[in-house]
């Protein structure tokens, strides 16, 4: 489905600083300025429940993370904005300088929906044709600078890694729950995220990724290591963050960890992961352009040579394998017997949009005025899922989905479940 996502440097030239504020609170500065908003130094009324946090879709340098969310206790005529965020922070190399101990405390934790690079807008920052980011992916060097006992900064440690957050407000203004979608891109092949047990005991009470990195950093200084020295810090969370319609309370964010995950080995080069298909199956695979027209965002295929082209060089966002068809389905049956007929591929030329139908008489009415593009590929009535159809009447464009939860997270934000499209299967063999 749609991603309307934006990619922030988070805490990224972070400086990680940590600054004495005038009541003696400390607050974590992010590496793009957050602009003061006069809101009432408050917690927000009721809570933000995050349930079900899945990652899926996970390829060499990309995932998708799903979570379920729900907002109790509060009127939705007192929110101004939902968003969706999630965190990444990855430390692989530290090199402790200083430390004069001195008490502080920090801000909750929040992050920003505004700033950074959009998707949507296409903008220099996440070019959607081109795949530019500016280095915001990049493993990057940073400095740790903490409070002396006056309130002077100091620099404590130089680290190094991997730290953005992405967010998405598709939020559709008239639920109080439902399922998120954030897509992360940009993350480095075979490596493990999620979160590793060195935040002490704050993580429960307070989700910051700033913890595990002081943690780290006094552990070192600690043990006498004034080297530049290999270290693993990783926190993920997944997390909600509600703005007040009337300045009632000060934003924060509410959040989960996110299950620990490993990305794909690439094949090489900047080529897309692509799965060897089985004998009996093969995958079909999305992709999403941003860029594109509101109609034409999405595109299936079978095809690992237009896949891998559409994401190399076109600007196109793999997401991956959405289920599997029948391999030798060109045959005219499967290799258990059963008759197969084809998903024939449609293209709209005025909108730019793409039709799949397994559905001869649909398939028959459209040809005359969509350009035909053959056969897509061939299903039978054995697959173990069901290939739903949804459509969006403000865009025309159609999606084709085997999760619920993203079929359910489409109508909420009002798109048309259809009929089912066919049956497909949920693994490749």
């Amino acid at each position: 489905m749609k991603h309307p996502e934006k990619l922030v440097a988070a805490l990224a030239s972070l400086v990680m600083t940590v600054a004495i504020a005038a009541a003696g609170t400390v607050p974590v500065q992010a590496a793009i300025p957050v602009q003061a908003t006069a809101y009432a130094s408050v917690s927000m009324p009721g809570r933000v429940d995050i349930t079900n946090v899945r990652v899926e879709h996970i390829t060499a340098h990309a995932a998708t993370v799903k979570f379920d969310w729900a907002i109790e206790g509060m009127d939705i005529d007192r929110i101004a904005s939902v968003c969706f965020i999630v965190d990444v922070n990855r430390i692989t190399e530290m090199t402790p300088i200083a430390y004069n101990p001195a008490d502080f405390a920090t801000y909750p934790y929040d992050l920003p929906c505004t700033g950074g690079s959009s998707d949507a807008n296409n903008n220099a920052n996440n070019n959607a044709n081109t795949g530019e980011d500016d280095g915001i992916y990049d493993v990057q060097s940073r400095e740790l600078s903490l409070p002396d006992a006056d309130g002077s900064l100091y620099k404590a440690a130089t680290y190094t890694g991997q730290q953005f957050y992405r967010y998405s407000d598709d939020w559709n203004r008239k639920s109080l729950g439902g399922t998120a979608v954030v897509t992360l891109d940009g993350l480095t092949e075979n490596t493990a995220y999620g979160n590793t047990d060195n935040a002490g005991g704050h993580v429960a009470s307070d989700p910051n990724p700033l913890w595990p990195l002081l943690n780290q950093f006094e552990s070192l200084w600690n043990k006498g290591v004034r080297r530049s020295t290999k270290v693993d810090v990783r926190t993920l969370y997944a997390g909600v963050r509600v703005e007040s319609a009337r300045q009632e309370w000060s934003p924060r964010l509410s959040a989960a960890k996110v299950p620990d995950f490993t990305t794909l080995k690439s094949s090489g080069g900047s080529e897309p992961d692509i799965p060897e298909p089985s004998s009996a199956r093969i995958p079909v695979y999305r992709v999403y352009n941003p860029g594109l027209p509101a109609s034409a965002q999405h595109l299936y295929t079978t095809s690992t040579a237009e896949y891998a082209d559409l994401i190399t060089h076109h600007g196109w966002l793999g997401e991956g394998v959405q289920f599997y068809v029948p391999a030798d389905g060109n045959t005219g049956k499967t290799n258990t017997g059963n008759a197969t007929r084809p998903v024939h591929r449609l293209y709209n030329p005025y909108t730019g949009a793409h039709f799949f139908t397994a559905d001869d008489r649909e398939y028959k009415a459209l040809r005359g005025s969509w350009r035909d593009e053959g056969v897509a590929w061939n299903v039978d009535d054995d697959g173990d899922a069901i290939v739903l159809r949804g459509y969006n009447a403000a865009t025309g464009e159609h999606l084709y989905t085997i999760d619920q939860h993203e079929m359910d997270t489409m109508a909420a934000n009002g798109w048309i479940q259809e009929m089912p499209a066919f049956k497909a299967y949920s693994r490749m063999s």
